[in-house]
């Protein structure tokens, strides 16, 4: 009996239930009023053996409820169709360059326009055959620039809470309908900052980096975005943003790669 007693307390199923159900049982196996008896021990192991598969069919069925909720398709958060161009096309007349180098611009805008493709956000993240096209915007007055830092929500994980002078992010499908490269980068700066006087525009530089899972599927268009004042803040994903003196940021480690590329190329 000690026996039953604990084996029907490691379990989750109802005693009462099951000794209810065993005496109908019994009950129905001597129906034809044979006076049938059977010891104690056998009472306990038919029990026993009832809490076994009643317990065993439960967990059957938490079993199966489990492979249903994880075998369901799932929606894809923040996916979307971004502008990507293949590897080697952008590399067919440099080799893979690790930095900010001054290129024909010309050639590669036209390279994207005629090769440029739109695909999954999610899949291209981890596809190094193609490079993500992302408008890199840096925002000077006078000898200051404007650095700020992302937030821990920031849509790429990987550079949250990160320093950074670049403004800018991915060129989705209906961003370029109708426009240009350089249409795109200026309404994603007023979408990103909060600026109302003017700026000139000057691209400097394509920065590539394939030291890492981000920059391997990434390739950089830095634009210099010179204004008239330095009354600028920060909108969007970013979570701070101060005007710096060029000339006081000594310290590079604590920028994300593509910004201290940047920097390095500013301060010559």
């Amino acid at each position: 009996m000690k026996d039953l007693l604990f084996f029907y307390s490691c379990s989750n199923v109802s005693l009462s239930s099951l000794l209810l159900s065993s005496a109908m049982e019994w009950e129905m196996s001597d129906s034809e009023g044979l006076g049938n008896t059977r010891p104690f021990h056998c009472t306990c192991n038919f029990i026993c053996n009832r809490i076994w598969f009643t317990k065993q069919r439960a967990c059957d069925r938490e079993v199966n409820m489990q492979k249903q909720l994880f075998t369901q398709p799932q929606l894809t958060v923040q996916d979307e169709q971004i502008l990507v161009i293949n590897r080697d096309i952008v590399f067919q007349h440099e080799d893979a360059w690790h930095g900010l180098r001054q290129l024909d611009y010309d050639w590669y805008l036209w390279a994207i326009e005629h090769h440029g493709q739109f695909h999954s956000r999610v899949a291209m993240e981890s596809d190094a055959k193609y490079k993500q096209v992302i408008p890199y915007l840096v925002f000077m007055h006078d000898d200051e620039i404007f650095v700020v830092q992302r937030k821990s929500t920031a849509s790429e994980q990987r550079l949250a809470s990160k320093m950074s002078i670049g403004i800018g992010g991915h060129i989705r499908k209906e961003d370029l309908l109708g426009s240009t490269i350089f249409d795109w980068a200026h309404r994603e700066f007023h979408e990103e900052v909060n600026y109302k006087d003017e700026f000139e525009f000057e691209p400097i530089g394509i920065v590539n980096d394939d030291s890492n899972s981000v920059g391997q599927v990434h390739l950089g268009f830095v634009f210099l975005l010179k204004g008239k004042t330095p009354h600028i803040s920060v909108r969007s994903e970013l979570k701070e943003g101060n005007m710096v003196k060029l000339s006081s940021i000594t310290d590079t480690t604590q920028f994300e790669t593509w910004s201290q590329f940047v920097l390095d190329a500013l301060k010559k």
